[in-house]
């Protein structure tokens, strides 16, 4: 079946993050953000010690989260790679985890990943 470049481009899906001690983040993520020139543009900037990458990487990928910076949650927290840098990797780590397998083709008898995908 033919596809449509700009419909994959359009695609969001979200996704339930599981950081343990019941922690739950939810995101809704841009699949088609992940592309060859991604994966070597961040695979480059790693090895040439950008401390940033993690930051630009979710910042391309994460359209929404429920991430916020206040126990009120009155303010949420800024899907920006500066800002991004100042998250714990207790947060980053699972969550990009997450995207990526979510993101791996399923076998036609596997069911939803651990990680709660829905979508």
């Amino acid at each position: 079946m033919p596809i449509s470049l700009s419909k994959v481009q359009e695609r969001r899906k979200p996704l339930k993050v599981d950081l343990g001690d019941g922690d739950i983040l939810n995101i809704v993520y841009r699949p088609a953000a992940y592309t060859a020139d991604f994966e070597a543009a961040i695979s480059d900037a790693a090895k040439d010690g950008d401390r940033s990458v993690i930051g630009r990487a979710v910042e391309a990928l994460v359209e929404e989260w429920d991430v916020y910076e206040d126990d009120a949650q009155s303010v949420k927290f800024p899907i920006e790679a500066e800002a991004i840098g100042r998250l714990p990797l207790v947060v980053l780590r699972p969550m990009l985890d997450a995207i990526g397998a979510d993101m791996r083709p399923k076998a036609k008898n596997e069911g939803s990943f651990a990680s709660g995908s829905e979508g």
